[in-house]
Parts: structure tokens; C-alpha cells; sequence
């Protein structure tokens, strides 16, 4: 049976010692350092894809315009990027916030995420 190095992304390990080697840790893995993003997360990165891809060009091309959105970036880029950034449970929350702010009131212009 081969053993499993850990990695749990604290300052326990050296992860310099397994850039470049996949490494099994429970649901995920790591190449190069990078954790890769956990089912949930990734169902919704592309589900906002879909929506990116598919949905939104209909209903600008049915309003006839060519940006909607009043921020920058787009609520919906703001989304996939705070799910990326911060997780899902907490990629979701911003992600709402920012939807609620997005309103006939409020100025929009560049709001990254923070």
C-alpha cells in the first residue's frame, strides 16, 4: 500500500517540496502548489459559465444592448470570481450582496472583490 503525503495547506509542510506532484488529500488534490476546486464550487464556476455563455447574450440581444450590468465587473464575473476567491459559502453571500446592491439607486462603476 503506498502512502499518502499530506498536505492541509498550513505552515506544517513544506509545499515547496511537492510543487510539480499530484498529491491525494481527501476530495482534492494538489499540482504545483494549487488545491483544486471542490465539486460544489466548480458546479456553480460553470454553471455561471453557462449563464455567461448561453443566457446573457439572449437577453442582450433581445434589449438590444451590449452591457447591461452597471458595475465592473459584471455581477455575474464578480460571482465566479468571489466563489473562486473565498469558497462557496462565502462566494454565495457576496455574490447576493452584490445582487442587492445592484439597484435603480445605486452608482455601480468598479467594485472588485475584495
Amino acid at each position: 500500500m503506498r502512502k499518502k503525503a499530506q498536505f492541509d495547506g498550513c505552515s506544517s509542510c513544506d509545499c515547496s517540496s511537492i510543487t510539480g506532484q499530484a498529491v491525494a488529500v481527501g476530495a482534492s488534490a494538489v499540482i504545483r502548489g494549487e488545491r483544486y476546486q471542490s465539486t460544489s464550487r466548480s458546479w456553480l464556476v460553470r454553471k455561471i459559465d453557462f449563464y455567461q455563455q448561453i443566457i446573457d447574450p439572449r437577453i442582450k440581444a433581445k434589449k438590444h444592448v451590449k452591457r447591461i450590468c452597471k458595475y465592473h465587473p459584471t455581477c455575474s464575473e464578480y460571482s465566479k470570481q468571489a466563489i473562486k476567491k473565498h469558497g462557496t459559502a462565502k462566494g454565495l453571500v457576496l455574490a447576493v450582496w452584490r445582487l442587492l446592491r445592484c439597484n435603480p439607486f445605486s452608482k455601480g462603476g468598479y467594485d472588485p472583490v475584495k
